[in-house]
């Protein structure tokens, strides 16, 4: 939503943006492995919306972005990487190798990143709206 937004506010030509995304995390999920069970709930998603310059409703006040790759390490799939790309040998293994290789340290230092970031996201777009001025 914010590259559309930035994209409507430099561009006059730009009135419209249609924003499409969706993920299938579930088809790399082996049910049977317990490492994995914090996402035994993530299904196929999908989701669409349109930003309209001017609309006059439903404005977009202000957006954050961030980007935190520390457990980078911690999430991954086994095969279909550049360390292990898909072959023959273990295409069978491939599909549904999506697995945490750091379980407890991944446990012990999820919430305390996580919440920590949602927090200065949330933070970061109060800040650049003069809320007191929309009310």
């Amino acid at each position: 939503m914010k590259v559309a937004k930035d994209m409507m506010m430099s561009d006059d030509s730009i009135n419209t943006v249609l924003i499409v995304g969706g993920y299938r995390n579930g088809d790399f999920i082996d049910y049977k492995n317990p490492r994995v069970s914090f996402m035994y709930n993530l299904g196929a998603g999908g989701g669409a919306l349109i930003l309209k310059k001017n609309l006059g409703k439903n404005e977009l006040l202000e957006s954050a972005i961030m980007s935190d790759g520390s457990f980078a390490r911690d999430v991954g799939v086994r095969y279909g990487g550049t360390v292990n790309p898909i072959n023959r040998e273990n295409v069978d293994y491939a599909y549904k190798s999506l697995d945490v290789f750091d379980v407890e340290g991944m446990k012990q230092r999820l919430n305390e990143k996580s919440t920590p970031n949602f927090l200065k996201v949330i933070r970061d777009s109060l800040k650049r709206v003069d809320i007191h001025r929309r009310i």
